[in-house]
């Protein structure tokens, strides 16, 4: 008697978008590396973004950067989000 087996394969494609909106005028600042006004978001906001618990040595490496010395610019998470997932 033979026995068959039969094998299927399936694949999960899963996506994830992140939005982020402030309130009109909150922390808008001039971002001098984009040349663009930004939204600058606090340094635990950018670490809970980018699901980092400290994102000091980020910023040290160049990964993103901060428009004044407690804000980090929202292009510059936006694009770091992007790289670290691998979506271009």
């Amino acid at each position: 008697m033979t026995t068959k087996i039969h094998r299927r394969e399936i694949q999960i494609e899963t996506h994830e978008v992140t939005i982020i909106r402030g309130l009109s005028g909150q922390n808008t600042k001039y971002c001098d590396r984009c040349e663009a006004s930004v939204i600058g978001f606090t340094l635990d906001q950018a670490a809970a973004f980018l699901l980092k618990s400290n994102i000091q040595a980020s910023i040290d490496r160049g990964d993103f950067h901060l428009v004044n010395e407690s804000l980090v610019c929202s292009n510059s998470l936006d694009n770091q989000k992007t790289i670290s997932s691998g979506i271009k």
